[in-house]
């Protein structure tokens, strides 16, 4: 009986453990431009710095914000955690998270192994479409009337191990600066002979000293991040 009722629980810890552990993926980092289309609109991320504790980032569409995100959450904006997504299977439960469906779908000109998963945020039905492998958002759909259907339309992400979708220019960055050619040491001229007197050292001991210049300290204010925890769905 005992046996019975540890094989039960042993799986529902190890998604605790797994829950209490979660971060965001290792590609969420500093260089990341991502674009969905929402109703014909554009939304891009851009990542602007990660660190153990947080992903900030700029938010583009109608207006422009900036938003700082808890890197170690289960999920975030366009991300989930890939390691609790690696062995999902139809009918796991992740987090506030049921999954409902898996399979291959094309998005952004590439073919993804999928996991669809759907919960109920902010009392509407969630369904959002990861990549099983980074945890990338592909897709998002709330069941809301008029809601926006959001998808992924382009990718730029340096750390993917895998190519960027046709079409898309991803920037590389210099790994350092161009090393100029040696040039050569010019010649040493020969200088005339210059013949000097010793002269006896000033006596300036009943002099003071030259005050030093005073040295300015800049401080500026900490920038004001606008906190985002979803897009905002407007009813039409």
């Amino acid at each position: 009986m005992l046996s019975k009722i540890f094989v039960r629980i042993i799986p529902v810890l190890l998604i605790l453990v797994s829950v209490a552990f979660a971060a965001a993926p290792g590609w969420v980092a500093k260089g990341v431009v991502l674009d969905y289309s929402m109703n014909g609109d554009t939304v891009t991320f851009t990542v602007t710095e990660r660190t153990s504790t947080e992903v900030k980032m700029n938010i583009e569409t109608v207006k422009e914000y900036t938003a700082t995100e808890n890197a170690s959450l289960t999920n975030g904006q366009f991300w989930f955690d890939d390691s609790l997504l690696a062995d999902a299977s139809s009918g796991d439960e992740i987090d506030e998270f049921r999954v409902t469906d898996e399979g291959t779908e094309t998005f952004a000109g590439k073919q993804w192994d999928t996991v669809t998963l759907t919960g109920t945020i902010s009392g509407a039905e969630t369904v959002r479409i990861y990549d099983r492998d980074s945890g990338l958002m592909l897709k998002q759909t709330v069941q809301v009337p008029d809601a926006p259907e959001i998808t992924l339309t382009n990718y730029v992400v340096p750390n993917f191990d895998m190519p960027p979708p046709p079409g898309s220019q991803p920037t590389t960055q210099p790994t350092g600066p161009a090393s100029e050619p040696a040039q050569p040491e010019p010649e040493e001229e020969m200088q005339p002979e210059v013949t000097t007197t010793d002269t006896p050292p000033t006596d300036t001991s009943g002099e003071p000293e030259p005050a030093e210049p005073p040295t300015e300290t800049c401080c500026l204010p900490g920038a004001v991040l606008l906190m985002l925890t979803g897009f905002v769905l407007v009813r039409k």
